[in-house]
C-alpha cells in the first residue's frame, strides 16, 4: 500500500516535469554611458557621459535543485566579466545593448538593467516549451 506520502512525492515528480526553474542574482555597478546621436532636445544630456548605478538582474536556468548553478560564483563571474569587459564605461551601450551581451554571454533566461533602479529594460530568450 503506497503511503500519502509516496504519493505526494509521485505527484510532484510529475509536475516538476512541466517546470522552468530559473536561478537568480542580483547586483549593481556604478558606470557611465552615453548616447552621442540623441536626437530628442528635451534630454540632449543624454549626448554627454553622465553616471548611474546600474541595477543587474540575471536568471539563469538550471536542471535540478541542487546547486546546478552556484547562485553566487554565477555573481561573482558576471560581476568579473563587468569588471574585465567594461570598467567603469559601458561607452553608448544602452541598457537594452548591457542586457543583450549579459544574456548571451552567461547563456541566461532573461536580463533585466535598470539605471538608478528606476527606467531600463528586460530582455529574455524565447523558450520552447
Amino acid at each position: 500500500m503506497t503511503s500519502q506520502l509516496e504519493e505526494f512525492e509521485k505527484s510532484c515528480d510529475r509536475d516538476r516535469a512541466k517546470l522552468t526553474t530559473v536561478v537568480v542574482v542580483s547586483l549593481r555597478h556604478e558606470a557611465v554611458h552615453h548616447w552621442p546621436e540623441c536626437p530628442i532636445e528635451d534630454v540632449k544630456f543624454l549626448r554627454d557621459k553622465h553616471r548611474h548605478e546600474f541595477h543587474i538582474v540575471a536568471s539563469k536556468a538550471v536542471t535540478h535543485t541542487d546547486r546546478d548553478v552556484e547562485i553566487i560564483m554565477l555573481k561573482r563571474r558576471i560581476r568579473a566579466y563587468i569588471d574585465d569587459s567594461f570598467g567603469k564605461d559601458f561607452g553608448r551601450m544602452s541598457c537594452e545593448d548591457i542586457a543583450t551581451d549579459l544574456l548571451m554571454h552567461f547563456d541566461l533566461v532573461s536580463c533585466s538593467v535598470l539605471e538608478d533602479g528606476e527606467n531600463g529594460a528586460n530582455v529574455w530568450r524565447n523558450l520552447k516549451p
